[in-house]
């Protein structure tokens, strides 16, 4: 039993130091990819000296974002740097090592060496960048996107105006072709004229009652002057009013 145990334990020991092998291999090979940080001296100031501090990173952050970008681009996203990186200014920092401190007007003031991860720092700006980028590119997408809009609407306006008015110019003509041909209508209309013949002459008519003769306007009905029996007097014959 003791002889088994004896060879078992040199078995156990090589695993052991080879799983220690391993994971200093597996170690060494996660600090040589990530990036190592790096130490900026700042001067800060607080209400006390954890607020300090505070502020002290806030500072040491601050000093990269001025060495990696433009100031037009710090100047353009303010509020979103400020959102995004000093306000978070401990997910970029490390490290605070405080070299000199003291007070003055009732604020901490300190003089410290911040440890900074600056590739982290510039891995967000390019981000904030390419939002930028795509921000401005969606924007001119809108912008002309507006404009068609406008020039579209333009368009179908002047088109409607157009069609409205050339339909507005044919009612107009149909409307004077109309009126003329009423006019031409009761220009050509012949209005028939009755014949007067005689219709300003006497005739003589005799009474059938008392035989007197009466004298009448032709066509006219009447009485008898005598008598007063009625009488009518006929239209004379073309004839005779040759």
């Amino acid at each position: 039993m003791g002889a088994m145990l004896f060879r078992a334990r040199p078995s156990r020991l090589k695993a052991v130091i080879f799983s220690l092998l391993l994971l200093g291999i597996i170690s060494c090979s996660a600090s040589a990819g990530a990036a190592p940080d790096e130490t900026l001296r700042v001067t800060a100031v607080g209400k006390d000296a954890a607020t300090a501090e505070i502020n002290a990173r806030v500072a040491a952050v601050r000093n990269v974002l001025h060495e990696a970008a433009s100031a037009d681009f710090l100047r353009n996203r303010n509020d979103q740097i400020r959102r995004e990186l000093l306000l978070k200014s401990g997910d970029y920092t490390t490290s605070v090592r405080v070299v000199k401190s003291g007070e003055e007007n009732g604020l901490v003031s300190i003089e410290a060496v911040v440890g900074v991860n600056r590739e982290g720092i510039r891995q967000k700006i390019r981000e904030l960048e390419r939002g930028a980028a795509d921000e401005a590119a969606g924007s001119k997408s809108r912008k002309n996107t507006m404009a068609a809009v406008i020039i579209s609407s333009f368009t179908a306006f002047f088109v409607l105006v157009v069609l409205l008015s050339r339909r507005s110019k044919r009612k107009a003509r149909l409307a004077a072709l109309q009126s003329a041909s009423s006019r031409d209508a009761v220009t050509e209309t012949v209005v028939p004229v009755q014949r007067n013949t005689g219709l300003s002459r006497n005739v003589p008519v005799r009474c059938g009652g008392c035989g007197a003769l009466n004298r009448m306007q032709a066509g006219m009905d009447g009485e008898c002057e005598f008598c007063g029996s009625p009488l009518s007097a006929p239209w004379p014959a073309e004839s005779g009013n040759a």
